[in-house]
């Protein structure tokens, strides 16, 4: 569930920085040394914020991603002094009731400048429209192993006898394809060589893609 989701990528981040000193600044020493006025603050860091506010009289202000985020961290909306707070979801997607003091903007989108692979855009001329496009991006389906993420895909697209994309995402789908292109991924199942065929015909791998 929600809870245990949050629960394990929390777990997972404070192992992943015991294991890489220094690799990323405390929170609370940046805030300390940078001293700002106010601090727009995401769910990541609702605690250091809460803190920091009390010591230096320094209000946060709170976005949440989705309203799961916002029911679960609900009593920072009762902080005082009274704050607005901004729920960043489309409106169309989420029409929910809200606090008189939260604000849903849409989604808070960072510009993408990446470009457009050639072999994406060759592979979309030559099939045309009609495809499908699939990833986990920065996700690792939880006790699926990341050679039986890129074994469903390929049947869930085989079995739809479409085309389609799939992005590599921090699973790196697209080195294990490779591996399934060269004979040496057999442990995803008895059918890795239709999956492998079909692969080739029909599928185009890419790391990432705007």
């Amino acid at each position: 569930d929600f809870v245990s989701g949050v629960s394990r990528a929390n777990s997972t981040a404070s192992k992943w920085l015991r294991s890489n000193p220094g690799a990323c600044a405390p929170v609370a020493e940046c805030l300390q040394g940078f001293q700002p006025q106010l601090v727009v603050c995401g769910t990541l860091a609702v605690g250091t914020c809460i803190r920091y506010e009390a010591q230096a009289s320094v209000p946060a202000v709170y976005v949440f991603l989705c309203r799961e985020l916002l029911e679960f961290f609900s009593d920072v909306l009762c902080l005082q002094p009274e704050r607005p707070c901004f729920l960043a979801t489309n409106p169309l997607l989420d029409s929910g009731p809200l606090q008189a003091n939260i604000r849903q903007t849409g989604t808070w989108d960072l510009p993408d400048y990446t470009e457009v692979p050639s072999k994406l855009e060759d592979f979309i001329t030559q099939k045309g429209n009609g495809g499908l496009a699939m990833g986990w991006g920065s996700m690792i389906a939880f006790g699926l192993p990341p050679e039986k993420m890129l074994a469903l895909a390929l049947r869930v697209l085989k079995s739809l006898q479409i085309h389609g994309v799939i992005l590599g995402g921090w699973a790196k789908l697209d080195e294990l394809a490779e591996q399934l292109a060269n004979g040496e991924l057999q442990s995803i199942g008895d059918d890795w060589q239709e999956l492998a065929k079909f692969a080739a015909e029909n599928v185009c791998f890419v790391a990432e893609a705007p």
